[in-house]
């Protein structure tokens, strides 16, 4: 039984610790509050019902691989359900739900908030897992399934999509 308490403490303690960053991943891409939610859910439940191996890969690279194909299940569902109800939006997630927003002024968030939204998918993964999750190159590129080079490539084409739509040097 003893064991059997310490793994669970241990998931509570990744829960605790991993909640909010997938809910941000997952809700910057959804704009919709209880389908991130419903999505992060789904993305810890998977990752507690299937064995992590930590000599594999940190536990952050883990929870976001299964968070990026709970994503992708998710956008082919949606796409189905667009197809068939022809178009019906859910309403936007407030900006309070951003965790950068008390960093930088208003005006500069929507500029880089809108700057962002039009990034290849990729790119802004690359620029997510680097900026806000503070992942390294190699760390990237395995979540990615690229090289630490490819990561490198995907960063550094972000930023400089970032600055001809930002207008910056």
């Amino acid at each position: 039984m003893l064991e059997h308490d310490k793994k669970r403490e241990n998931l509570e303690r990744l829960y605790d610790e991993y909640y909010d960053k997938v809910y941000v991943y997952i809700a910057r891409r959804v704009n919709n509050r209880h389908d991130a939610e419903d999505l992060t859910a789904d993305v810890f439940l998977k990752a507690f019902a299937n064995p992590y191996n930590p000599l594999l890969a940190k536990f952050s690279t883990y929870i976001y691989t299964i968070a990026s194909n709970v994503l992708k299940n998710h956008y082919r569902t949606v796409a189905n359900r667009f197809a068939v109800t022809d178009g019906e939006q859910n309403g936007d997630l407030p900006d309070e739900t951003d965790l950068l927003k008390d960093l930088i002024t208003r005006e500069e968030y929507a500029e880089l908030k809108s700057a962002l939204a039009v990034l290849p998918e990729r790119q802004y993964e690359a620029v997510y897992r680097r900026y806000y999750l503070d992942e390294s190159f190699k760390e990237i590129g395995a979540a990615m399934r690229v090289s630490e080079g490819g990561a490198r490539q995907l960063h550094f084409e972000a930023l400089k999509n970032l600055r001809k739509i930002l207008k910056t040097p």
